[in-house]
């Protein structure tokens, strides 16, 4: 059974053109296969929901929804006592942060005080994954659509 959890991004902590590439790819491909830190949850597996919020100065805004695809991995680093596993994750949706799914008001609106949790990882509630869930299938189905001639 899959667990949706809720993933964030910081622009002060990954660099921003590594989102914008992401949303080309999925442009370009129809999906985005990325490795993603999941720190606060120990319990990740393999087919859980993942939905990607932008934290800091533009957030919260909700720009990326996908699957984890494959079992984490614990990177060796000098640097860092406990390295968080990274995972395997394949996006099914992913916008540029600068032009979300979902924008700050609804983002809020949706997750509450969880817009502000810094790990990754951590679950979301049923309806809190429906409503965003809803809100990317509503995004999906708008970029479908033919663009009418100007």
């Amino acid at each position: 059974m899959s667990k949706p959890k809720l993933l964030t991004w910081k622009p002060e902590h990954w660099p921003r053109a590594a989102m914008t590439v992401g949303a080309e790819m999925f442009d370009r491909d129809g999906e985005y296969l990325d490795l993603w830190r999941v720190k606060a949850s120990s319990d990740a597996d393999i087919g859980d929901e993942v939905f990607v919020i932008q934290q800091g100065s533009e957030g919260p805004t909700l720009f990326a929804y996908g699957t984890i695809v494959g079992p984490g991995i614990k990177p060796t680093r000098a640097d860092q006592r406990r390295p968080s596993p990274i995972f395997p994750m394949r996006f099914t949706a992913f916008a540029n942060p600068a032009a979300p799914i979902l924008d700050e008001a609804a983002t809020r609106a949706i997750l509450g005080e969880k817009v502000k949790l810094a790990a990754s990882g951590h679950l979301l509630t049923d309806e809190e994954a429906d409503q965003l869930r809803k809100a990317v299938e509503a995004w999906l189905a708008a970029r479908a659509k033919p663009q009418a001639a100007e």
